[in-house]
């Protein structure tokens, strides 16, 4: 299999955000997945400050916090509950 093809998703777009949520909800559930995702959410620096005194700079971090944004309003569409977890989450 060519790297292209393996990289490429198998599906609709629905059947795939369906499995994304189910994957996702999955990982939610259990202690260590939070942790998980607890830390990539920091990690992306959603609720950080970004200095803009540096464009190239404030281009990468925006970027990280974008990826980490979606993460967590995809979190949120499952329920509330997950994220309340996810920030008690040691």
């Amino acid at each position: 299999m060519k790297q292209k093809e393996f990289w490429q998703e198998k599906g609709s777009q629905k059947e795939l955000e369906g499995q994304f949520q189910a994957d996702l909800l999955f990982i939610a559930q259990s202690e260590q997945g939070r942790r998980f995702l607890k830390d990539l959410l920091l990690a992306a620096g959603v609720f950080a400050e970004i200095p803009v005194a540096n464009p190239n700079v404030y281009a990468y971090l925006e970027g990280k916090r974008s990826l980490g944004l979606m993460l967590y309003h995809r979190l949120y569409a499952l329920g509330a509950k997950y994220l309340i977890q996810i920030q008690e989450q040691e």
